[in-house]
């Protein structure tokens, strides 16, 4: 068991539970820079997680990349009943492919289903890792005692998940939640989407690590956000002002978000929640200060249920819950 967790898969799993079940679900959350996978059983408890960085040079390198994380996870004994996987960008589930995805760099369109069905044998579901994140809130998180509800993530990129009694809301076009491409400052950096000052621009993880080697200079820069944070926890000015700016940016985005759709919580979630107090704290003095009359005191903010494993447990759940609808 991987951290003691266990999920409620029971009305998945049917009446073949117990020691002797062989049956496994795999999940994998695809990031721009990173992939985190997990096997679990028919009891929910998680065998098995592990990460890796993203190989997205090509849309066949990254399949090759899932087959080889998959295969890596399932043992001899294994009886794959199915797959889930997130993706980051713009997801047809039903169409099982992904489109526009500006943080793997790819062409417009690409198959992902139906070559990986082929070669494991088994349903495997796709969907925007938004929404999978937003899978693990409802069904293991917050969603078990609020009907409405945001999931926000900040990673690579940065989008919101949106519940609406109690159903995923995914817009007309499956577009529904691109908070990273909503302007917040028209006169900040350009955004990868082609717009000016985009949320996604300024607080996603390679948005800090810019932010900070902008301020010190590239020689004495860093590669990562982490590294940020890391630098502000002992006591950086640059790293501090980052964070500070982070934070407000993403009050910002919060509090437009809020304001529109009147969730009952806000959950934080992605790579970037990882940072832990060295963010919430500023996060939380920023929002004292750009959250309207009308969202304060009205909507709770608080991390993730899971942190950065959302996404992959909602890829879990993913294959969990449409599993009974494939067999």
């Amino acid at each position: 068991m991987v951290g003691n967790m266990k999920l409620d898969v029971q009305a998945f799993t049917g009446d073949r539970r117990g020691q002797d079940d062989p049956r496994v679900w795999i999940g994998l959350d695809i990031g721009g820079t990173k992939i985190a996978a997990a096997k679990a059983d028919a009891e929910g408890i998680i065998q098995q997680l592990v990460r890796e960085r993203t190989r997205k040079a090509t849309p066949e390198e990254l399949l090759g990349q899932i087959v080889s994380v998959v295969e890596q996870l399932l043992a001899p004994a294994d009886e794959l009943v199915s797959v889930g996987i997130g993706l980051p960008g713009q997801v047809d589930p039903e169409a099982g492919h992904t489109f526009s995805p500006y943080n793997l760099g790819w062409p417009n369109v690409v198959q992902i289903r139906k070559p990986l069905q082929e070669r494991f044998g088994v349903p495997v579901f796709i969907d925007n890792d938004l929404n999978t994140a937003i899978i693990a809130e409802l069904t293991q998180g917050v969603g078990r005692t609020n009907k409405n509800f945001c999931y926000v993530t900040v990673g690579t990129g940065v989008a919101a998940g949106l519940v609406f009694d109690g159903k995923l809301f995914r817009g007309a076009h499956h577009l529904a939640g691109e908070l990273g491409h909503v302007v917040v400052d028209p006169t900040a950096r350009d955004c990868v989407c082609g717009a000016k000052g985009c949320l996604e621009a300024l607080v996603s993880g390679p948005a800090i690590a810019r932010s900070y080697n902008e301020v010190v200079g590239m020689e004495s820069g860093v590669a990562t956000a982490e590294k940020v944070f890391s630098a502000a926890r002992q006591g950086d000015a640059a790293a501090l002002a980052v964070v500070r700016d982070t934070a407000k940016y993403l009050a910002i985005g919060i509090n437009n978000l809020a304001a529109l759709v009147d969730p009952e919580v806000v959950t934080i979630g992605g790579g970037v929640s990882d940072a832990g107090d060295i963010l919430f704290s500023h996060l939380e003095e920023a929002l004292k200060r750009w959250l309207s009359g009308v969202v304060d005191k009205r909507v709770e903010i608080r991390p993730a249920t899971y942190g950065s494993k959302t996404g992959v447990i909602g890829s879990l759940m993913l294959a969990y819950a449409n599993h009974l609808q494939a067999v």
